[in-house]
């Protein structure tokens, strides 16, 4: 099997590092292939695009694997989202 150079993503992502090295170790894929495929969807981009047009950035996930990051991030971002909400934070004191 040839081995695939993934370029460094330098989006301005709100997903941290932490955040996707934990998703790479659950998901058996790199760090920089998990930042990579947020960058793309962050972009606008489809899965179907990302998986037929943006391997190099991937290294060649499949549709099935971008879509798996694509739910967790979103998952966590929603998450992040409702925690960060203060009517969500009320204290019931």
């Amino acid at each position: 099997m040839d081995t695939v150079e993934i370029p460094v993503n330098h989006s301005s992502a709100q997903f941290s590092a932490e955040a996707a090295e934990k998703m790479a170790l659950e998901l058996n894929l790199t760090s920089q292939q998990i930042l990579n495929v947020i960058a793309l969807l962050d972009e606008g981009n489809t899965v179907p695009f990302i998986t037929r047009y943006r391997k190099e950035r991937t290294g060649n996930l499949d549709e099935v694997q971008i879509r798996d990051i694509q739910t967790r991030s979103v998952q966590a971002s929603d998450l992040g989202t409702r925690f960060d909400d203060p009517a969500f934070n009320r204290s019931t004191t």
